[in-house]
């Protein structure tokens, strides 16, 4: 006999309610009693009913780190899926054939830089969630942060604190989320209605070692600059090593916030204003979507964008 929710919400020590919100991602529940629910949901063998027999896919051209990758497995295993991982550079021309024994019944594909063609190919084949990317014109679900919206709460950040001098080292100009911060950025500038001058520097990819040439290169074109937005968090850290290198203090000398909030930016240096990316918001939001799109219960073509925030606002400071 299969285990139903009311069972689980007995051993759980829950209501029945609680239990339906943290299977389907609803409600506002504690990480703790999600936890304690999950365990138990695991322990007793419970079966959600109408899910699809295999395995997600999560697809991506570089190897993926940080907190982002286990927020998926957990988010995977609520549903009872295991992830595959695949690694899949021509992310210009055909999908990753995925063999037969991965038993792949979706797809998470993540970052930006995906041709319009290798989407539509994939999506014609299976279910697809898009993370950092879109697809406007084909039903493929995406869930992100807002990143326009990011790169507006942090220049709006620098404008309340009075900088009128403020650089941008964006991601790769042919990147989709690249171009929707450069929107964001623009667009809190001219809003704000202030005399604003402002630089920004397109970077070879999103990696500390190219954000350090953006940044010697933004810094050659506009040397009192006071403050600087970087479009990741590992731009952040090259920019940081070019500050550093020219005897610049953060934020003393130059104000900077990222986009992401990579642990290494506590020790390097200076402090640092951080737009955090929600990663278990995003995986339980991308996988729940998924999931609906596997059972056929839900209609693709939706985009959830999560409302970004600002940490370390003490990491903006007032221009020298």
């Amino acid at each position: 006999m299969s285990v139903t929710l009311k069972e689980i919400a007995k051993a759980a020590g829950v209501s029945t309610t609680t239990v339906s919100y943290v299977l389907n991602q609803k409600g506002s529940i504690s990480e703790e009693t999600r936890t304690r629910v999950l365990q138990t949901v695991r322990r007793l063998g419970y079966k959600r009913h109408g899910r699809t027999d295999g395995n997600l896919a999560l697809v991506s051209a570089q190897p993926l780190q940080g907190p982002l990758i286990p927020a998926i497995y957990q988010a995977a295993a609520e549903f009872g899926f295991s992830i595959h991982r695949v690694q899949w550079k021509d992310y210009r021309l055909a999908p990753p054939p995925f063999g037969a024994h991965m038993r792949i019944a979706g797809v998470i594909l993540y970052g930006g830089l995906w041709h319009r063609q290798f989407l539509e190919e994939l999506a014609q084949r299976q279910p697809v969630v898009l993370l950092g990317s879109t697809l406007p014109t084909f039903k493929t679900d995406s869930v992100w942060v807002d990143n326009s919206g990011a790169l507006y709460v942090a220049t709006d950040a620098l404008l309340a604190k009075g900088h009128r001098r403020i650089g941008f080292i964006n991601g790769p100009a042919t990147s989709v989320t690249s171009a929707e911060k450069r929107i964001g950025f623009e667009r809190a500038v001219q809003q704000s209605g202030l005399q604003i001058e402002m630089e920004i520097v397109d970077a070879g990819y999103f990696d500390q070692a190219s954000g350090r040439a953006a940044a010697a290169l933004l810094l050659e074109r506009f040397p009192r600059v006071t403050a600087v937005i970087a479009g990741e968090d590992g731009l952040a850290l090259g920019l940081l090593e070019e500050l550093k290198e020219r005897g610049l203090s953060v934020p003393g000398d130059v104000s900077v916030v990222s986009f992401r909030d990579d642990p290494a930016l506590a020790v390097a240096g200076g402090k640092v204003a951080a737009i955090p990316l929600p990663e278990k918001e995003i995986a339980r939001e991308a996988i729940s979507r998924l999931v609906h799109r596997i059972n056929g219960s839900q209609r693709a073509g939706q985009r959830v964008l999560i409302q970004p925030h600002l940490i370390r606002p003490e990491g903006i400071v007032s221009p020298p």
